[in-house]
């Protein structure tokens, strides 16, 4: 009796067992034909992730800088279609605001204008239109180089396209060779440019007024926010519209060969159009005062 209630008892269990080795194999045979694929991606992923991290945190000549603008590119391009989606939902208008004024900023009143161009004039030059001490051979107040010249209609943009790859990077010593070539310049040429700062003035505005419709094309720019948009001016006059762009869609910084952070341009720019100079028409802060009392 013993031996046939063991039996009653092995038996299901072996019965059981049986259909979960049958279960496993077919279920083997359903998932073999996809493990290669699989794995594929695994290895696919892990291989992405050490050039990844090896691109981003070593300096490797050409590729780290063209793997940093790719990522770049690729993320600002994400960040835009986001808000995008966002403004679709929110029926936001990103028209880039009209020109107010003849020496205006897009965005801004002509006395921000004068407050922003005055506070980057004295951080790129100290207010000395005729700098040229720049190591890269950037010019003048604003300190300028070839391509931000073409950018403004100054430079000839054959001219600039057929030049060494280090004019367009804005290296010496072809660079500063480059702009003292007045064969490059579509009229007036480099000591020229530096005597004349009206002309300066001039190309500072065009610049700012291209790189704002890009910010507003990009969607990091909103009307009505003067702030942030002096501040995109200030960051996208030290690195281009892809470094503001990095800032304001995404809050990644970026620095020119001096190491200065585009952020620290943004906050200067979103400071200075409050800030009183004496030199926009706007009276100083003691002037002011002085004025309230002698009322």
């Amino acid at each position: 009796m013993a031996g046939v209630s063991a039996m009653n008892i092995e038996n299901p269990i072996l019965t059981r067992l049986d259909r979960i080795e049958a279960q496993t194999s077919e279920l083997l045979v359903q998932t073999l034909p996809r493990m290669p694929p699989l794995y594929a991606c695994l290895l696919g992923l892990t291989v992405f992730t050490v050039v990844d991290y090896t691109l981003k945190t070593r300096d490797i000549p050409v590729l780290s800088a063209a793997y940093e603008q790719l990522t770049d590119y690729i993320g600002n391009q994400a960040a835009s279609l986001g808000v995008a989606m966002s403004d679709l939902i929110g029926h936001v208008d990103r028209t880039a605001p009209p020109i107010t004024a003849k020496n205006a900023i897009r965005g801004l009143d002509s006395l921000q204008t004068c407050r922003l161009r005055v506070a980057l004039l004295r951080r790129e030059s100290s207010g000395n239109y005729a700098h040229t001490g720049n190591w890269a051979g950037y010019i003048g107040g604003y300190q300028f180089g070839a391509a931000a010249l073409n950018t403004v209609g100054l430079i000839r943009r054959d001219a600039l396209m057929n030049a060494p790859k280090r004019v367009r990077q804005g290296l010496p010593p072809e660079h500063i060779n480059f702009l003292k070539d007045d064969s490059n310049w579509t009229s007036g040429n480099y000591a020229y440019f530096l005597q004349t700062p009206a002309l300066q003035d001039a190309a500072f505005i065009r610049l700012a007024n291209t790189n704002v419709v890009a910010g507003f094309r990009s969607r990091a720019l909103n009307q009505g926010n003067q702030e942030r948009i002096a501040g995109y001016v200030a960051a996208a006059h030290l690195k281009g519209s892809s470094a503001a762009n990095s800032w304001y869609l995404r809050g990644k910084d970026d620095h020119d060969g001096n190491g200065t952070k585009a952020s620290t341009y943004a906050q200067l720019g979103e400071r200075a159009i409050n800030q009183r100079t004496g030199l926009c028409g706007d009276k100083s802060l003691i002037g002011g005062l002085l004025d309230t009392f002698t009322r």
